[in-house]
C-alpha cells in the first residue's frame, strides 16, 4: 500500500489518531482485534493543536489499544506535532492495554515537532505499555522527551506492563531528553532482553540492551541470539551470496543462523554462524591452544567433523 494520510485537529479535550492502515485499533488484552501482515510505504502525518488534545500516530496504526499487530513492514515517514502530547512511532504510536506489537519493521524516519509538554517519538512505538517483542527499527528518530530506536517511553506508570524483548535498532536517534538506542525512557514494572542496537561502542545504559558493530552483526550472531530458543523460525540472515547486512524477520529455513562452537579441553577455539545446509572452515592449527592438529568430531556418535559436514542444527564440535 502507498500514499499518504494527513490529519489536524484544533479541537479541545480530544485526541487525535492517524495510522497508515488503521487510526485506533481497539480489542481486549492483546485479542479481539489486530492489523496482520501489512506492507506500507505511506507517509503519515498529523498536527494536534487542541487544549489537552494528544496526538496518536503512527506508520500502521495510530493507537494500539489491547490489540494485536503482527508482521507488518511500514517504510514511509511517520510524524507528528501537538500543543500537548505526542505519542509517534514508525509503526504504532501507543501500545497500551497489554496491547501486543510482534514481528513488525520500520524502514522510515519518525519526527516529532512542537511544543507538546509530553513527547515520545520510537522506531516501533512512541509509547509502550503492553508487549513489544521481534521488531526492528531501521529509520531514523528526532524527538524532544523520550525518543528512542524501538520505543521512546517503555512504561508510563506504575500499573503498566510493559515488555521489550528480541528487539533491535540500526537508525540514529536524536532529541533534546530521555534518548535511548533501544528504549528512550524506561519507566516502572517494565522488561527489556534480548535487545541490541548498532554502535562502535556502548551508547546505552539500560539493562538488557547490547551493542553490536555493523561487522558482528554481519556475521549472523545478532539473528541468531534474536531467535535464542523460540520454536518456529521467526528470524534469519543470509549470509552467503547475496548476504544481509542486518538480520530479518522471515520464516524461510534456508535463511535460518545456526551457530557453530569449535572447543578443545573446554575452552572455545572458534565460533561460526552458518545458514541451514551450510558448511564452516575448520580451524588452523595456530588456533589450538596445544598447536597440533585435532582430530574434531561432534554428536553423540562422535562422528568427524569436517569442512564437507552439513550444518542443520547449532553444533559443538570437541
Amino acid at each position: 500500500l502507498k500514499g499518504s494520510v494527513t490529519a489536524s485537529y484544533s479541537s479541545n479535550y480530544a485526541s487525535i489518531n492517524v495510522g497508515g492502515i488503521v487510526g485506533r485499533l481497539t480489542g481486549r488484552e492483546g485479542g479481539n482485534a489486530s492489523v496482520q501482515n501489512c506492507v506500507v510505504d505511506v507517509t503519515v502525518s498529523g498536527t494536534s493543536n487542541g487544549q489537552s488534545s494528544p496526538a496518536y500516530i503512527g506508520g500502521i496504526v495510530g493507537y494500539n489499544n489491547g490489540s494485536v499487530t503482527t508482521g507488518c513492514t511500514s517504510s514511509g515517514a511517520v510524524s507528528g506535532s501537538s500543543t500537548y502530547q505526542t505519542y509517534i512511532g514508525g509503526i504504532v504510536g501507543q501500545n497500551s492495554n497489554y496491547g501486543v506489537v510482534e514481528k513488525c519493521s520500520n524502514h522510515g524516519t519518525v519526527t516529532v515537532s512542537g511544543t507538546a509538554t509530553t513527547s515520545n517519538a520510537g522506531g516501533v512505538a512512541g509509547l509502550n505499555n503492553g508487549e513489544i517483542s521481534n521488531c526492528y527499527n531501521a529509520g531514523n528518530i528526532s524527538g524532544n522527551k523520550n525518543s528512542g530506536g524501538v520505543v521512546g517511553s517503555n512504561g508510563g506508570s506504575s500499573s503498566s506492563h510493559s515488555n521489550v524483548t528480541n528487539c533491535y535498532n540500526t537508525g540514529t536517534v536524536s532529541g533534546n531528553s530521555s534518548t535511548g538506542s533501544v528504549v528512550g525512557y524506561n519507566g516502572n514494572n517494565t522488561t527489556i532482553e534480548n535487545c541490541y542496537y548498532l554502535a562502535n561502542s556502548e551508547t546505552d545504559s539500560v539493562d538488557g540492551t547490547t551493542y553490536k558493530t555493523s561487522d558482528e552483526f554481519a556475521t549472523g550472531a545478532v539473528a541468531w541470539a534474536l531467535q535464542g530458543d523460540q520454536e518456529s523460525n521467526i528470524w534469519g540472515q543470509q549470509l552467503t551470496g547475496s548476504t544481509d547486512a542486518y538480520p530479518v524477520l522471515t520464516s524461510e529455513q534456508a535463511k535460518s543462523v545456526l551457530q557453530v562452537q569449535f572447543q578443545y579441553n573446554n575452552t572455545n577455539v572458534q565460533t561460526d554462524y552458518v545458514n541451514y545446509g551450510g558448511t564452516v572452515t575448520l580451524p588452523t592449527i595456530s588456533d589450538v591452544p596445544t598447536g597440533s592438529y585435532v582430530k574434531w568430531v561432534y554428536g553423540e556418535d562422535d562422528a568427524m567433523f569436517t569442512e564437507s559436514t552439513t550444518i542443520t542444527s547449532d553444533t559443538t564440535v570437541t
